[in-house]
């Protein structure tokens, strides 16, 4: 029933109450409108609960038609998702500015309904006195229409339920549908990619095999022109080698046309001790500084990441520590002759035959000592550069005994490292041979570096 027809119904109760009341007595007629200000307070509270449970079910309607239109524009827009992230992105704008605007609409109209409601409280307490006996029957009324409006929202309610879930699983099952569709464009795509990669990897793969085979012949016109270049350096050094020993025995018989009255030079075993604490002196001047050198080297050489060089390092350092040991022992002779002669910077230099032999085995320890440094550098990966190594600045490595001296040794020594270090950063047998730990120069390179004579 409308609201216009309760208030008719209401009025005309109200009316046959009040003829009815006007022949009843005045006292009974206070009690009852006592009685009938409870009820219709009653009656107003149930009215009231009344309208707020249909602003409730409107509302919840509302809201339910407002969730399926959001269902059916979010599957709409997922569907469409694909084509523009933008146009989605300003349909769910949309969509929520609708559901704000509906939502203050349906505030709006609760609070009209209030209001309303607030009206007609109005009107019925003023109108409570003649509707007691309408109220009695319309509460049966109401009970039965309740009931039958409460079965009929169930059944409603349930359609709607349905009808949600027909959709959700409609929904889902679009969803699942676009998602396989997805995936396998996906794997499409990604399998496209994979043929392409190999594709690709078997161009570089060509192009690598090309550039290699070039690099190759390269490398083999290279080492040919390398060789042409040092076969023409050894023809000239050779050439100049021979020019050179011609000019020292042509030296080296003037000398002796010129010294043939001279004698030699003896040393006893007292000028043997001050020559020996002479030239102690000046190895410990030279070895002074050693242990702090060798200590900075090792640290630069692990922060540079260089383990093979630092093995070598190490072992050269503790062949110093045994030379040192022998250098004290060193014994003297009850004469030392000075009969052998070498050349060097233009000048002549006089030695016995145990420094000849010690020149030699400087030159020869200075190459394996550098075949050793060069082929650590190699496998270490590092730039070419005998002067920067510990050992080549030391060059104190075999110095066990006083028949030369120190300045000698260092020179011939770090000849002989230079050469070694060469064959040993590339490989090779350029000015000696490296086998099983030991070095030994060429003895041609050996006599172009240093040519003893006896006089």
């Amino acid at each position: 029933m409308s609201s216009k027809q309760i208030r008719n119904l209401t009025v005309f109760f109200a009316i046959g109450l009040l003829v009815f009341l006007g022949t009843a007595d005045l006292t009974h007629g206070q009690r009852r409108d006592r009685s009938e200000r409870r009820d219709r307070n009653r009656t107003a509270e149930k009215t009231k609960a009344r309208t707020e449970r249909r602003a409730k079910r409107q509302q919840r309607r509302r809201s339910s038609n407002n969730n399926q239109r959001q269902a059916r524009r979010r599957s709409q827009q997922r569907s469409s998702q694909n084509r523009s992230n933008q146009a989605s992105q300003q349909r769910r704008q949309r969509q929520q500015a609708s559901q704000r605007q509906a939502q203050q609409r349906s505030n709006r109209a609760a609070q009209q309904r209030r209001m309303t409601q607030q009206a007609s409280q109005r009107r019925a307490a003023q109108q409570r006195s003649n509707r007691a006996a309408q109220q009695r029957r319309q509460r049966q009324q109401a009970s039965q229409r309740r009931a039958a409006q409460q079965r009929s929202n169930r059944a409603t309610q349930q359609r709607r339920t349905n009808q949600r879930r027909q959709a959700q699983i409609q929904s889902q099952r679009r969803q699942n549908s676009a998602r396989r569709a997805q995936q396998r464009r996906n794997a499409e795509y990604t399998e496209q990619l994979r043929r392409e990669g190999r594709r690709q990897e078997r161009r570089a793969s060509q192009a690598r095999i090309r550039a290699q085979t070039n690099e190759k012949s390269r490398r083999r016109q290279i080492k040919r022109e390398r060789k042409l270049r040092e076969e023409r350096r050894k023809n000239r050094r050779e050439n100049q080698r021979r020019a050179e020993r011609r000019d020292r025995d042509n030296r080296y018989r003037n000398q002796q046309r010129r010294n043939s009255s001279r004698r030699y030079q003896v040393y006893n075993r007292s000028q043997q001790r001050r020559l020996r604490n002479q030239r102690w002196n000046t190895y410990q001047r030279q070895t002074r500084n050693q242990r702090r050198n060798y200590d900075r080297y090792q640290r630069r050489l692990r922060n540079q990441r260089r383990s093979r060089y630092l093995r070598y390092q190490q072992n050269y350092y503790n062949r110093l520590r045994r030379d040192r040991d022998r250098l004290r022992r060193a014994q003297y002779y009850n004469s030392l002759r000075y009969n052998y002669r070498y050349s060097r910077g233009g000048r002549y230099y006089y030695t016995s035959s145990y420094g000849s032999r010690m020149l030699q085995n400087a030159l020869n320890r200075g190459y394996s000592q550098g075949y050793q440094a060069g082929q650590a550098d190699r496998y270490d990966n590092w730039g070419y550069n005998y002067r920067d190594s510990f050992s080549y600045q030391d060059a104190c490595y075999g110095y066990d005994n006083y028949y030369v001296s120190m300045s000698e040794y260092q020179y011939y020594f770090r000849q002989g490292f230079q050469r070694g270090y060469d064959d040993g950063y590339y490989g090779r047998s350029r000015y000696g041979r490296y086998y099983n730990g030991n070095g030994n120069l060429f003895g041609t390179i050996l006599r172009g570096i240093i040519s003893i004579f006896t006089y």
